[in-house]
């Protein structure tokens, strides 16, 4: 992302593969440097995170992005496109919002967003018209708070498309949705989704994952479809690639 790569650059592509290397080989003490040159990284993401899950105790999510880099390290492929640093990002991302005290609140978002579908379906039945936030909230048995956060959730397949991907919201709570979405993707989608969230250009995550600018266009493509059928209750129902 391009704010983390102007604040920090300590790490570099040759340094994080001999280390790889001799961890994947056995010695732990390279696991231990590796993670060293990256917590810059650790402490961005963390403080990126917070700002999406604001009650998440830091050391804890410092712990669950430790074990997402382990992860990464443990996985990474040197024949695979793409470097590591992008898995990284995205192991530890998607275990912070995989952790306990993140996703009990993510399911009571996905389950306000159903029940909102629902209620409005019976609403707009019943009264022919659109409801009011606050007949809506009465009908979910919500507050009027998580009846307009889930709307908000609703109104964003849509605003995907017409904001070309880029992921743009000042809803705490709608972010923290998106997020863990974005955590269900396949690795690569995942990179493409949060770098334009960052709003990097199509040709800048080409040069970063080491692929042409139309391989990266249709990658976006399949993770906006996936991403929306994530939020929408569906599923992931194509190769996830």
């Amino acid at each position: 992302m391009k704010v983390e790569n102007r604040q920090i650059s300590s790490c570099t592509h040759e340094a994080d593969a001999e280390l790889l290397r001799r961890f994947q080989n056995g010695d732990e003490t390279a696991f231990v440097e590796l993670l060293a040159i990256h917590s810059g990284y650790v402490r961005y993401w963390v403080g990126l995170a917070l700002k999406h899950a604001s009650w998440a105790n830091a050391d804890d999510l410092r712990q669950e992005a430790h074990l997402g880099f382990f992860e990464a390290a443990k996985k990474y492929r040197f024949t695979t496109k793409g470097n590591f640093h992008a898995l990284a990002r995205i192991r530890a991302w998607g275990k912070m919002f995989d952790s306990p005290e993140v996703r009990i609140v993510n399911r009571t978002l996905y389950d306000n967003h159903r029940e909102v579908v629902s209620a409005q379906d019976r609403l707009m039945e019943r009264l022919g018209r659109g409801p009011s936030l606050d007949e809506l909230a009465l009908e979910a048995n919500l507050t009027i708070r998580q009846a307009e956060t889930a709307l908000n959730v609703l109104v964003f397949p849509s605003a995907l498309e017409e904001n070309d991907g880029s992921l743009v919201s000042e809803d705490s709570e709608t972010l923290e949705l998106l997020s863990d979405a974005i955590a269900q993707l396949s690795p690569d989608q995942a990179d493409v989704m949060t770098r334009r969230y960052a709003g990097e250009k199509f040709s800048e995550i080409a040069r970063a994952m080491s692929r042409s600018e139309d391989a990266v266009k249709k990658l976006h493509e399949r993770a906006k479809k996936n991403l929306r059928r994530i939020i929408q209750g569906e599923g992931i129902k194509e190769d996830a690639t």
